[in-house]
C-alpha cells in the first residue's frame, strides 16, 4: 500500500522532500499537464492565423489616364472578402466632401466632365474583383492632366478603409501605390513624379507600399464616393 508523501515542515529538508517519488510523480503530472496547455493554445493561435490567412483581404486603388478619361480603380487581390467601411477623398491634406469639390479644387474655370460614379463606402469587394469606381470624361486633355497632376504631385489622395470577416482593418490609399513609382524614378511631362505618356495604366503593382494596420475604420473621415 503507497504511503502519501510527507508533507514538507521542520523535520525534513526541502530537498528531502522534492526527492521523494510520490512528490516526484505529482510534480511531474503537473508539468505534462502545463506543458500540454501551453501545447494546446499554441495549436489554437496557429489555427486561428491559418483561418485568417484564409480570408485574407488586399485592396489597392489605382487609376488610369487615357486622353480626356480619367478612371479610378479598386481591387482587391486577396483570397477573402473585403469589406470597405470608409473612404475618402483628400486634397491637401483635408478631407473633401464630393468628387464635385475636388473638380473645383484642381481645375480652373468651368466644369465640363461626363462623370459614372459607383459607391465605394460600404462596398464588400469579393476576391479578385476589380471595380471602376469613379469615371470622369473631360472636355480637353490639358484638364484631364490637370487632375492626374494633381494626384502624382501628392496633393490628391483616395484613401479607403477596409475589414476582413475577422474584423481586422487596413487602410489602404492611391499613394501608396504611387509611391513605388516614385522610388523607380517614373517622370511625367509637367510633373517631377508622375510617368509620360497620355495612355498610361497605374494599376500595376511597382514597390506598393502594405496597408497600415488599424484597430477600425471608426476614425477615418468619409467623403460621399
Amino acid at each position: 500500500m503507497e504511503t502519501a508523501p510527507r508533507p514538507y515542515g521542520e523535520d525534513q529538508s526541502f530537498l528531502d522532500w522534492l526527492l521523494e517519488p510520490q512528490t516526484l510523480i505529482a510534480l511531474s503530472a503537473v508539468l505534462i499537464g502545463v506543458c500540454g496547455l501551453f501545447v494546446s493554445l499554441y495549436e489554437t493561435s496557429l489555427m486561428r492565423q491559418e483561418q485568417r490567412a484564409e480570408v485574407w483581404p488586399r485592396v489597392t486603388l489605382g487609376f488610369t489616364i487615357n486622353d480626356t478619361l480619367v478612371t479610378f480603380i479598386a481591387e482587391n487581390a486577396g483570397v477573402g472578402p473585403a469589406r470597405v467601411q470608409s473612404a475618402e477623398v483628400r486634397h491637401n491634406d483635408s478631407t473633401v466632401a464630393n468628387w464635385g469639390e475636388l473638380m473645383r479644387r484642381t481645375l480652373s474655370g468651368p466644369l465640363s466632365v461626363n462623370s459614372s460614379v459607383n459607391l465605394v463606402n460600404g462596398r464588400v469587394m469579393s476576391p479578385e474583383k476589380r471595380v471602376e469606381f469613379a469615371t470622369f470624361d473631360f472636355r480637353d486633355e490639358e484638364e484631364a492632366a490637370a487632375l492626374s497632376e494633381s494626384i502624382f504631385d501628392g496633393k490628391t489622395d483616395i484613401r479607403a478603409c477596409y475589414c476582413s470577416v475577422y474584423d481586422e482593418c487596413w487602410v489602404t490609399s492611391l499613394q501608396n501605390r504611387l509611391s513605388g513609382m516614385r522610388r523607380i524614378g517614373m517622370g511625367f511631362a509637367g510633373s517631377s513624379s508622375a510617368p509620360t505618356g497620355r495612355d498610361s495604366s497605374f494599376s500595376q503593382h511597382l514597390q506598393i507600399r502594405q496597408p497600415e494596420p488599424v484597430p477600425s475604420c471608426d476614425d477615418m473621415n468619409r467623403s460621399a464616393i
